[in-house]
């Protein structure tokens, strides 16, 4: 099963609108996305940053280049729509990426 999929509420072989509403600026990247509204239980999900794509960090963490990005997320509409924020609070970075990682527990038999 694909995590991010299930996360998303979509299905990867349809066509699906994906992020939304994507805005960025010199310190911000700003993004909107479906959230599946019947998340299984044994899933979970994150934001993660990064500047190189190779090293990941949850909200508040600081790169060793001394960059800090705190991460906000907050559903904007009753369909489950969520917008997630990232703003470096602090540091140098010349790129910013984010992804969500999502988390599948496997359940006990």
């Amino acid at each position: 099963v694909n995590g991010t999929e299930h996360v998303l509420g979509s299905d990867p072989s349809a066509v699906n609108v994906g992020l939304k509403a994507i805005l960025a600026s010199a310190t911000s990247l700003t993004f909107r996305h479906a959230l599946n509204a019947d998340l299984a239980e044994n899933v979970t999900y994150r934001y993660e940053w990064s500047s190189d794509l190779h090293h990941w960090h949850a909200s508040g963490e600081t790169n060793t280049a001394g960059t800090r990005v705190t991460i906000a997320q907050s559903v904007v509409d009753a369909n489950g729509e969520v917008e997630v924020a990232f703003t470096i609070t602090e540091g140098p970075s010349t790129k910013l990426f984010a992804r969500l990682a999502p988390t599948i527990q496997n359940h006990p038999n």
